[in-house]
């Protein structure tokens, strides 16, 4: 998910918490599609979820957000 900031550039948002990414972006490949997270702890959240649930319930999830 990313957004614009007024000055054009891209401002991207962890795809598990929904929050914008301000310093370190973590890109993690999961079924050859890349995700983005703030943290390490989204990643291994992101993970297990996916574990449990499934590719297209994760696709759901990232399409539509729970927030």
């Amino acid at each position: 998910m990313t957004a614009k900031r007024e000055d054009a550039r891209e401002i991207s948002h962890c795809v598990l918490c929904g929050r914008p990414i301000a310093g370190n972006e973590f890109v993690e490949t999961i079924d050859s599609m890349n995700y983005s997270f703030d943290t390490k702890t989204c990643i291994i959240t992101f993970k297990k979820l996916h574990s449990v649930y499934g590719s297209e319930f994760m696709t759901d999830f990232v399409n539509q957000g729970f927030r």
